[in-house]
This record gives C-alpha cells, sequence and structure tokens, in this order.
C-alpha cells in the first residue's frame, strides 16, 4: 500500500464500512503522520510539561471490527475513548492495565454490529507521547468481557458482576423495597423502589452464584432480599453475620479466569466497636491485569488494617467508600490503591441526599471520578463525570472500560 492510498484509507471515512483498517508508521513518514494526527497535545494528569511529542512512537496500529492491535518504538500506557457518531450516548473511556509494554492488543465493547464510532487514542511513554483520531465501524459483537456494573440505586451501593464465563455476583443492593421509615419525598434514598431487582432482570439474570451483603444496612442489603423474594436462583449468601466459612484472604469459590478474594469480612481487631460500616466485606476482583476494589461503606479504621495488611491493594478502578463520606477514602488508602496507570474511582450515592454525599471532593482531583447521581457539592474539571446512571465497566483481561 502506497503512503497516498494509505492516507486516504484512514480519512475517507466512508470507505471504511466491513473493511480492515491498517496502517504503519515509519520513521521515514514523518510528514504524513503530522496529517494523520488530528488531535494532538498532551493529558495534564499524566504527562507533565517537558514530555515531548513524538509522532514515530506508534509502528503500527491494525483496527478489526471490534479488536485493536498497536505495535510501539518503546513501551507505552494507552488512554483512549470513543464514542458512537449517530447516538453520542453511547461513549466509552478506557486505559491500558497490562504492564508497559511495546505491543497491546485489546477489544472494545460495543452495543451492536454497523455503528460508526470515533476513537481518540493517546499513546504515553516514560518521556514522550502521540495520540490520534480515527473512525471504525464495529462487528458484531463476540467478547467475552469481565463486566462489573455499578448500579444507579440512588442512596446505597449496588455492583452485579458477571464473568466471561456467565457467573453472576451481586454485592448489594440498595434499599429495595425494604423502607423503613421512608416517606414519598424522599426519592434521593431509592427505598421503596425494586431498582437493583429491575436492573437483574433487564440485564436477563437468572441466577446468581453468589449474593454478597457487605454489611447489615439497608441501603446495601435490601435490594438484595428483592432477588431473593423474586426466586431468582442463587448459591450462596454471604455476609459478615453468615461467613459461610470464608475468612479474610480467602477466594471465592468460583471456577472462573476472574479471581474475587476477600480482603475484609467483619471487624478487623483494631476496629471492633466502631460502627457496623467497619464490618463491611471488602472484596478484590482481577481479571488479567485488571484490578477492581469493591469497599462497602468501609470506613478509615478498615482502611488502616488493609494498608498494614500485607494485601496488595492496587487497583485500577476504586468503589469509594460509603458513598464517598469523609469517613472513608482517605488520601493514604487513595494513594495506596490508586498508584496504577488506571486510576479510576467510583462514586455511589442519591442527589440531594441530607448526608452531603459525597464529601470533600478535592480528594479525587487526580483520578478519573464517575458518579451515579448529582452532588450538590461543585466538582470542577473534566475527570469528573456525574449523573450518569448506572456505571458499566468492561475488561477483556487487558484493559479497563468506562461507559458512561
Amino acid at each position: 500500500m502506497s503512503g497516498s492510498n494509505e492516507y486516504d484509507s484512514i480519512k475517507d471515512r466512508t470507505e471504511i464500512r466491513g473493511k480492515r483498517i491498517f496502517y504503519s508508521i515509519r520513521y521515514a513518514m514523518g510528514l504524513l503522520i503530522f496529517f494523520l494526527l488530528l488531535s494532538c497535545g498532551s493529558d495534564s494528569s499524566v504527562l507533565s510539561p517537558e514530555d515531548n511529542y513524538d509522532p514515530y512512537l506508534i509502528e503500527e496500529l491494525l483496527i478489526d471490527g471490534n479488536s485493536f492491535e498497536i505495535t510501539t518504538s518503546r513501551p507505552v500506557d494507552l488512554r483512549f475513548s470513543y464514542f458512537n457518531v449517530e447516538n453520542s450516548e453511547e461513549k466509552y473511556k478506557g486505559y491500558s492495565t497490562d504492564i508497559s509494554s511495546d505491543y497491546k492488543k485489546f477489544s472494545l465493547p460495543v452495543s451492536n454490529s454497523d455503528l460508526y464510532f470515533e476513537i481518540e487514542i493517546m499513546v504515553i511513554s516514560s518521556d514522550s507521547h502521540m495520540d490520534t483520531l480515527l473512525y471504525f465501524y464495529s462487528s458484531e459483537p463476540d467478547t467475552d468481557f469481565l463486566r462489573v456494573d455499578f448500579v444507579d440505586v440512588a442512596q446505597g451501593d449496588g455492583n452485579l458482576i458477571r464473568t466471561p464465563e456467565g457467573h453472576a455476583i451481586a454485592v448489594d443492593g440498595g434499599y429495595g423495597t425494604y423502607s423503613p421509615g421512608w416517606a414519598p419525598e424522599q426519592d434521593w434514598n431509592g427505598a421503596g423502589q425494586p431498582l437493583m431487582l429491575n436492573y437483574v432482570q433487564n440485564e436477563d439474570v437468572h441466577h446468581f452464584s453468589y449474593l454478597i451483603e457487605t454489611h447489615r444496612h439497608s441501603d446495601h442489603w435490601g435490594g438484595l432480599q428483592d432477588i431473593i423474594d423474586a426466586g431468582i436462583e442463587y448459591d450462596y449468601y454471604l455476609s459478615p453475620q453468615y461467613t459461610i466459612g470464608y475468612q479474610r484472604g480467602d477466594y471465592l469459590n468460583l471456577d472462573s479466569a476472574v479471581s474475587l478474594q476477600i480482603l475484609n469480612i467483619g471487624y478487623p481487631p483494631d476496629a471492633i466497636g466502631t460502627g457496623v460500616n467497619n464490618t463491611s466485606i471488602v472484596l478484590k476482583i482481577v481479571y488479567g491485569s485488571t484490578e477492581y476494589l469493591l469497599t462497602g461503606d468501609a470506613e478509615r479504621e478498615v482502611e488502616l488494617f488493609l494498608i498494614n495488611s500485607g494485601y496488595n491493594l492496587s487497583a485500577n478502578i476504586l468503589k469509594a467508600g460509603h458513598h464517598g463520606s469523609r469517613t472513608s477514602s482517605t488520601s493514604v488508602f487513595l494513594a495506596a490503591v490508586l498508584n496504577q496507570f488506571a486510576r479510576v474511582v467510583t462514586l455511589s450515592f442519591g442527589t440531594g441526599n441530607p448526608y452531603g454525599h459525597p464529601h470533600s471532593p478535592s480528594r479525587f482531583n487526580s483520578y478519573e471520578t464517575f458518579g451515579t447521581n448529582q452532588p450538590e457539592s461543585s466538582y470542577v474539571g473534566s475527570n469528573f463525570h456525574f449523573d450518569i446512571g448506572t456505571i458499566k465497566t468492561y475488561s477483556d483481561g487487558n484493559v479497563l472500560i468506562i461507559k458512561y
């Protein structure tokens, strides 16, 4: 393929449908690359002012349907974002999670085939960067991702986890229809509404390997009771009161490439009597190089225990404890957990809640932050994304991708 034909094949968007898009970037093609790079500039949250823009960093890029392969001149990390040009509500952010390397292959989640997407890719090495804007048409979705959804249950927590093999795990479920003291004007809390159950049914989940109640507060376990009352089958119910033999450090019994490790269950030794929040089950999820940490309502006492426990706390994505309350997500805990390239925080809370959740937005200024609803406090910055509703995340084991 000649240089001009290569350029035309990328620029002519109407000819991309159903084709493989391949272009090689060589050192002798600097001028061509200049015109191909439609979007330039550094990401200040990743790159320092002295970092250099390097048009030779990408050597080969292959786009084949929903699959990407990138070869670079030296080890790199990736950030990318893409959206459905015909429906801008379908948009995603992605991060590489593997150890920096000069070759990366990963899959992208899409809702359907034959959709037109714009994708911006930023390639980042230790001393330089490069970014480019491309377009592709989606193929029929064919990748079995790890799915971790942060369900919008208003004021509460609810996670739906699905492994590539098809196992489903629910971690909390909001208030559900269990609603002590509920009044109709309290829409912020979701009480009286089977929000988790509705989501599970809409997602066509008919069986759970585990229902996990992180602790005995109704904004966490009420929605799980809805699932049980609806007759949806499950194998195990796990909670700090019903440990079914599990202890800290144990892995859930699941035949899957995804591991789920219990880092806390019940009061840690130095937190006894500090409140039910500190009995929260803390769960570490690992698939390939992608890692999640779900913390229930665990507060600073549990965070300190975890830091001193010897467990590997590093994660690409952290569900902030206690709905972003000031009692959780201490600066030392955030630094211990979010020390990888992809540093993402999710916040689950209800708009207008009387607790003022989430508190202290400045704690999350250094992280890409996603919230289910709209906070009353002012969050300023391109790294804050609020009022999303359910936050859907995907991983093929090599990348973390968030639909928002």
